[in-house]
């Protein structure tokens, strides 16, 4: 799938998360449980970044970062108990 380069820039010019987008707005649409798992998913990669990022020494983005895991996972659960 492909999603044009100026959709993606717009998005995150306004501080959005396309990945996180796409799944609300499918959030209706597809097993919870699909939706869960992909929540999993980016809270994982959200961690990887942010280990990457304090490898670097990065503790600002790396904390950016952090933040973004738990944001993942409340969500995940949130759609696991609804």
């Amino acid at each position: 799938m492909h999603i044009p380069e100026r959709l993606v820039k717009e998005v995150e010019s306004r501080g959005l998360d396309i990945v996180d987008l796409i799944i609300s707005a499918l959030y209706e649409k597809i097993d919870p449980k699909v939706i869960t798992e992909s929540r999993i998913e980016l809270a994982e990669r959200y961690l990887s970044e942010a280990r990457s990022y304090l490898d670097k020494g990065d503790s600002i983005q790396a904390s950016e970062k952090m933040y973004k895991v738990v944001e993942e996972c409340i969500k995940a659960l949130a759609s696991r108990n609804c």
